[in-house]
């Protein structure tokens, strides 16, 4: 019971976060897709298929980026967490030790 309420919990603290993810992502996609479209010489004549399979393409491109960049920054959100109690256990130590407490 404890594990579904804390699922519905985070699913609804994150929902609003991946929908505002999404659509940037989308607006990007297709403002790259018409700017890409332009340069071709006939835009025109791009037929459908091509244009879902050019945007299916850079939809996954923006994903995996997403992801990564989503990625090293817990990363590097780890880094610093793990350097403060670094310094504070290494401050604790330096303290305990020039008090005479072990």
């Amino acid at each position: 019971m404890l594990k579904r309420k804390f699922a519905k919990w985070f699913i609804s603290l994150t929902d609003g976060w991946n929908k505002e993810f999404h659509q940037q992502i989308e607006h990007r996609v297709i403002a790259e897709y018409q700017t890409m479209l332009a340069q071709r010489p006939n835009p025109e004549n791009v037929s459908l298929d091509e244009m879902e399979a050019s945007t299916r393409e850079m939809r996954a491109f923006y994903y995996v980026r997403m992801s990564n960049t989503a990625t090293l920054l817990l990363a590097l959100a780890s880094l610093g967490i793990t350097v403060v109690a670094l310094i504070v256990a290494a401050a604790s130590l330096w303290v305990s030790m020039r008090t005479g407490h072990s």
